[in-house]
């Protein structure tokens, strides 16, 4: 019985021995690692592309990036105007946006390396999150302004400079006649503030596509049949115009709804 007692005291001493060893090794693999930055700001929001490039939001200091899975990071803020940057979110084709605490929404198409701002039609500029689905649609949710989405898919307007122009222009949209959707190319000469808009035939304003400075190229721009609310226009002649500084063109395209 004395030999019992004592082998169960000697079980119990080598288990609780081995339970306390099994904690000491799992306590010692800790579950987080710190990375080496950024360094001195308060983190806001991150967001990573497909290829694994991590961004960072900061309260003053803008965004960071980087490319070696933390590391290191590099500050990214050309054009970037207001550096408290509180949300971000990346579409399927790698553009970045950034929502800020006054200055809206600043995208980015170059992996970071240059913003400009994306605020037409943006009523509050106190962007708290972002958000984007599957269609490529991006929403703001502010402070105090409610939620705003983009007129139309981040991913379906592209506008692309490819070549230096001798001159402005503005092409005739193709297809011409269209349904649901067009195209329009628009070339311009000297960098500024450029906008293309499209109104009907009684000169109401039916859809601002581009509003912001550009630098000189050949761009292009798709419309999608869409006011400025996001509703469907009906069939019928609309008139499309670019204006840069003193220049201003405006052409003639036709919508065609088959099932109206």
């Amino acid at each position: 019985m004395r030999y019992n007692r004592f082998f169960f005291i000697i079980f119990c001493q080598i288990t609780f021995l081995f339970c306390t060893l099994n904690i000491s090794v799992f306590a010692q693999n800790d579950f987080w690692q710190k990375t080496n930055g950024p360094f001195g700001g308060h983190i806001n929001t991150y967001a990573i592309n497909n290829d694994g490039h991590i961004f960072a939001g900061t309260v003053d200091r803008g965004v960071f990036r980087s490319t070696n899975n933390g590391e290191s990071w590099l500050q990214i803020n050309t054009g970037l105007t207001e550096p408290d940057v509180f949300s971000l979110a990346i579409n399927s084709d790698g553009d970045i946006f950034a929502g800020t605490r006054i200055g809206g929404v600043f995208r980015s198409t170059d992996n970071g390396d240059t913003w400009r701002p994306v605020n037409t039609g943006l009523a509050a500029t106190f962007v708290r999150t972002l958000a984007i689905n599957s269609s490529g649609d991006i929403f703001a949710g502010t402070f105090g302004g409610g939620v705003f989405r983009s007129a139309e898919s981040t991913t379906a307007v592209e506008e692309i400079a490819t070549s230096i122009p001798s001159s402005f222009s503005l092409e005739q949209n193709y297809p011409n006649p269209f349904n649901p959707s067009t195209t329009i190319e628009y070339s311009v000469q000297k960098a500024g503030n450029v906008r293309v808009k499209i109104h009907n035939t009684l000169g109401q304003l039916i859809r601002n596509l581009v509003n912001e400075s550009k630098p000189i190229g050949e761009y292009s721009i798709s419309w999608d049949g869409k006011n400025d609310s996001g509703r469907k226009v009906t069939s019928g002649t609309y008139f499309y115009q670019l204006q840069v500084g003193d220049f201003i063109s405006t052409k003639k395209m036709l919508l065609i709804l088959l099932n109206e």
